[in-house]
């Protein structure tokens, strides 16, 4: 779901482009902003779509390259119950349908199956426009900030439905879809939790705006784009607010000196070193090194840690504080020594 090119002429301030569509619709009934809603919580893998909103007789394209269907045959791409593609399985797969010609919200089914095994995906919903209206425009204001918030400015002509897509290098960290009644501005908002990495040379937020799940839908290089940058003093104090969630195994409360624990949970940086220190000493008793951290992940990516109590531990209440050492988020685990 990643551009394959971006131009990042444009620096926080103005970006105002126009996104010439042909053809005819009646408006969209207006609705306000929202994120693309998560998955729902499963055991099921999640196929990528390049995207979630497109118009009638478009392009939808499926695929994954996390070697879901190593060791399958073929992929089985179905619309109620009907099988609409086909493709080659493997550790990595790409397939394209056309949208239904009806507007309204599909729902797919993806599966990879071989003589032994079938696995099957989350269904993806996709929700199918009319054709654009004429003389659809977007343009991006200039982009502010308060505290950890970012608002962004999208100026829009036309009566359709936008997307608004924030980028940090190659990783989406946020897709908003609003629908308009008229011209207007909708200010989009993005919530900082670290520092932009800096693998391709630069340290900015992207964003861009869509509609049909494309920057250039008259053929042109014409977009509404900006990028944004803010100080890396912003970035740690954004990062340590995000909340981190973690229990001792089994949900232990009552322990005993020189116990060896297991500590899991979510909100840390996968790979950044972790020190678990015993209530407001310095004195560090478990965690783990440096694993090479990624400034940008997802927050409730699992993380499994050991710690082992003091074999001179006071009885009494105490409890084991849990800091990530490049993000700077901590929590508290409270418990009893008896």
């Amino acid at each position: 779901m990643t551009p394959a090119t971006r131009t990042r002429t444009l620096i926080a301030g103005i970006a105002a482009v126009l996104l010439a569509l042909i053809g005819a619709a009646p408006a969209a009934a207006e609705t306000p902003p929202a994120e693309t809603p998560a998955a729902e919580a499963t055991d099921a893998p999640t196929v990528t779509v390049d995207t979630t909103v497109i118009a009638v007789g478009g392009t939808i394209t499926f695929s994954d390259q996390w070697g879901t269907c190593s060791g399958t045959d073929k992929v089985i791409i179905a619309l109620d119950g009907t099988t609409v593609a086909t493709a080659q399985g493997g550790e990595s797969w790409m397939e394209s349908v056309k949208a239904p010609t009806t507007p309204g919200t599909y729902t797919y089914d993806v599966s990879c199956t071989s003589t032994s095994k079938t696995i099957t995906y989350a269904p993806m919903s996709i929700r199918v426009l009319p054709p654009p209206p004429e003389n659809i425009g977007a343009s991006i204001g200039e982009i502010t900030r308060d505290g950890c918030t970012v608002s962004v400015p999208v100026t829009t002509t036309g009566a359709y439905t936008f997307e608004l897509r924030t980028w940090d290098d190659k990783s989406e960290l946020q897709s908003t879809i609003w629908d308009t009644q008229a011209d207007g501005t909708t200010v989009i908002t993005w919530t900082i939790t670290g520092a932009p990495s800096t693998s391709f040379g630069n340290d900015d937020i992207y964003f861009e705006v869509l509609v049909n799940g494309s920057v250039n839908l008259d053929g042109r290089d014409t977009r509404a784009d900006a990028t944004f940058t803010y100080p890396q003093e912003v970035a740690d104090a954004c990062s340590a607010k995000v909340p981190v969630h973690a229990s001792i195994e089994g949900g232990a409360t009552s322990l005993k000196a020189g116990q060896d624990l297991t500590i899991s949970g979510t909100g840390l940086l996968s790979g950044e070193a972790v020190d678990i220190t015993l209530d407001d000493s310095a004195t560090r008793i478990g965690g783990q090194e440096d694993m090479g951290a990624n400034t940008f992940i997802e927050t409730d990516d699992p993380f499994t840690l050991s710690a082992t109590l003091p074999a001179d531990i006071s009885p009494g209440r105490h409890a084991l504080v849990i800091t990530g050492k490049t993000s700077h988020r901590t929590t508290r685990i409270l418990f009893t020594v008896g």
